[in-house]
């Protein structure tokens, strides 16, 4: 008997990862054409719901211009930048790579998230471990589209420059007296080039900014590919936007008035608080200004603790870490950046005071 063997076509590889949906975002949907409908309809019989609505629907509307504009910049990284062009600073003075770094984020914006992978990156191809670890913690920071954000939602009051300035400064010194502390640490124990950075776990994945194949000949076009990136990006921030602000106009709504002001008025409370309320918030850099600024009940250092520390770290940020350099060198990095936060933030507190 003849051994007929039957030619089998080559079949496209399912895109399963693209066709995966986030079973929070028919929630978040729902709750949001909620908030729409209710808002359109007058209820004044319920005065808790209205002031809710109020709150929660002007963050969002400020926020939104600036998240997209962070998503489109953090796209135009990924389609037309390569970490090939920041990896040549390997070769300089460990001075100059750190001086660098620390305002590698006006070259190459990235939000928190993407730092992560793009600081590994760069640590693997040779970048001093302090270099990497002050552009990873200051790149969210030292951002033009931060900047402005942080500008916008501050403008107007007699604490706009120290906000926007102290903010920039705060971040710069946390993020470099961080990255030389982890410099011991990473040069006793370097990172294992295996180890992969779990940068899905945190629900918001940017991947290796740059390290792409951008020569297949079967790629989208880059128009194309940068208007994905940017839906892709802006759908990640946007989950945690919606959750932040439901969250800031629950406490302004719910929290007894004489609450927050008790733990805004206690100094020693209200930075470590912020921080906390930072860390579980977990939103972008982008838009965490315009959360923070309604909290007008906070002293300037205590928001600026909100502002320094919330790109740093926070939930996602945490297993991000974990991920991309292993549980004893995040609990360091943890540890480091609390702990840099919380002294720098009461030494400014202190010195407002004085003034």
């Amino acid at each position: 008997m003849t051994d007929v063997r039957v030619p089998v076509l080559d079949r496209p590889a399912e895109p399963t990862a693209a066709r995966r949906v986030d079973p929070t975002w028919p929630l978040l949907g729902a709750a949001l054409a909620l908030v729409v409908v209710l808002r359109s309809v007058d209820v004044p019989a319920i005065g808790w719901l209205n002031n809710f609505l109020l709150v929660y629907v002007g963050l969002l509307v400020e926020a939104v211009p600036f998240v997209l504009l962070g998503a489109a910049v953090s796209a135009a990284i990924e389609v037309y930048v390569s970490v090939e062009a920041f990896g040549r600073l390997a070769r300089a003075p460990r001075a100059a790579q750190v001086a660098v770094a620390s305002c590698g984020g006006l070259l190459l914006p990235v939000c928190e998230c993407g730092s992560v992978p793009v600081a590994r990156r760069l640590l693997l191809r040779g970048l001093t471990p302090s270099a990497a670890i002050t552009f990873m913690l200051a790149a969210p920071i030292v951002n033009p589209v931060v900047i402005l954000s942080t500008w916008f939602a501050f403008r107007g009051r007699t604490s706009e420059g120290l906000m926007v300035g102290g903010r920039v400064v705060l971040g710069l010194t946390i993020a470099v007296v961080t990255g030389l502390v982890m410099a011991r640490a990473l040069e006793r124990r370097p990172l294992a080039p295996s180890s992969a950075p779990q940068a899905g776990a945190s629900g918001h994945d940017h991947g290796d900014h740059g390290d792409h194949d951008h020569g297949t000949h079967d790629r989208p076009s880059r128009p194309r590919r940068l208007a994905e990136h940017t839906g892709a990006e802006f759908l990640a921030m946007m989950k945690y936007m919606l959750i932040g602000a439901a969250v800031a106009a629950a406490l302004q709504t719910f929290i007894p008035q004489r609450s927050i002001d008790t733990v805004a008025t206690a100094t020693l409370l209200a930075i470590p608080a912020m921080m906390v309320f930072a860390y579980v918030l977990s939103l972008c850099s982008e838009s965490d200004a315009l959360f923070i600024a309604s909290f007008v009940q906070f002293s300037p250092a205590a928001q600026l603790a909100f502002l320094a520390f919330g790109p740093m770290l926070d939930t996602k940020l945490t297993a991000m870490y974990v991920g991309a350099f292993g549980p004893a060198h995040a609990r360091r990095l943890v540890v480091t950046i609390t702990v840099t936060t919380l002294v720098l933030c009461l030494w400014l507190q202190a010195a407002l005071l004085v003034w």
